[in-house]
């Protein structure tokens, strides 16, 4: 949806909105007109601040987004987000590195499969186990490398 359908949504709804209110401009005296006036327009203002504020807030979000997502694929650890099947989802360029960048990882990669045969029978026994109380849980594996080789791991829960 653009910006510009959202504004006429929100207009059309204010619309509504303001077609239920009982009082008219007809029977209101000058002075009470110029009070609502002065009310809109500092309302006006209010939601003007907000706005900017909403902005900055946004633009912060964008910023800190982008920091974390540069920490996270360039850290010297490799990193790896699970979902609770155990299915890959997220990685870092430093564990594609330590596994060789090959077409075994993509979305539906079970973390299991790239482990050593050993290795995954004991993950995915104790799998569901950390992932319920997952606090400070270690567990050291060996995974399969692009080299026909294996490397040492510690898989450790954050």
């Amino acid at each position: 949806m653009t910006y510009a359908n959202n504004n006429v949504r929100l207009r059309d709804k204010a619309e509504e909105i303001v077609k239920q209110y009982p009082e008219s401009l007809k029977n209101l005296d000058p002075e009470s007109v110029e009070s609502l006036y002065h009310e809109l327009q500092v309302h006006q203002v209010e939601l003007e601040i907000q706005n900017d504020e909403l902005r900055n807030i946004q633009n912060t979000m964008e910023f800190n987004r982008i920091r974390y997502t540069s920490l996270f694929d360039n850290a010297p650890v490799g990193y790896l987000i699970l979902d609770r099947a155990g299915l890959i989802k997220q990685f870092n360029r430093t564990f594609l590195k330590m596994v060789g960048q090959d077409s075994r990882i993509n979305g539906i990669t079970a973390f299991a499969d790239l482990l050593t045969d050993d290795s995954a029978q004991i993950f995915r026994a104790r799998f569901k186990s950390i992932f319920k109380q997952p606090s400070e849980k270690k567990m050291e594996a060996r995974i399969k490398t692009d080299q026909d080789d294996s490397l040492d791991i510690l898989i450790e829960i954050a």
